[in-house]
C-alpha cells in the first residue's frame, strides 16, 4: 500500500509539474507578445525621433539662409544709404532741395484735405466762382 501513496504522490507531483510548465508556456508566450509590441512601439518612436531630427536640421537650414538673406539686405540697405548721403552732399542735389516750390504746390500743402465739395469751394478765389444755373 505504501507504493500507491508514492504513486499518488508521484502523479500527484506530475500534475502540478504540467500544469506549472503549463502556466510558465503561457507566461512564455505572453512576454513574447510583450516583447514584439515594445519593440514595435520602440520602432515607432525612433522613426518620430529620425523625423523630428530631420524636420529640425531642415529648419537649422532655413534659419541660415534666412540670415545670410538679412545680412545681404542689410548690407544693401546700408550701400544704398550711404550712396543717398554721398548724392545728397553734392552741389546740385543741394541747389535742387533749396529752390522754392511752385505756388500751386505751396497752396496745396497749407490747406486740409477736402473731405466735401464745399470745402474746396471755400478755397476757390471769390473771382473763380461758377456762373448759377438756368
Amino acid at each position: 500500500m505504501p507504493w500507491i501513496y508514492g504513486l499518488v504522490l508521484t502523479l500527484g507531483f506530475a500534475a502540478v509539474s504540467q500544469y506549472q510548465l503549463h502556466t510558465l508556456r503561457a507566461d512564455l508566450a505572453v512576454a513574447r507578445a510583450d516583447a514584439r509590441t515594445a519593440q514595435q512601439s520602440n520602432s515607432a518612436r525612433e522613426e518620430v525621433i529620425h523625423t523630428l531630427q530631420d524636420t529640425a536640421q531642415q529648419q537649422n537650414k532655413a534659419i541660415q539662409r534666412l540670415q545670410s538673406t538679412q545680412e545681404a539686405i542689410r548690407t544693401t540697405y546700408h550701400e544704398r544709404e550711404e550712396n543717398i548721403r554721398r548724392a545728397y552732399e553734392t552741389d546740385i542735389l543741394q541747389a535742387w532741395a533749396t529752390t522754392p516750390l511752385p505756388m500751386d504746390i505751396v497752396r496745396l500743402r497749407t490747406h486740409g484735405p477736402y473731405i466735401r465739395a464745399a470745402d474746396y469751394f471755400q478755397q476757390l478765389p471769390a473771382c473763380a466762382s461758377l456762373p448759377p444755373s438756368r
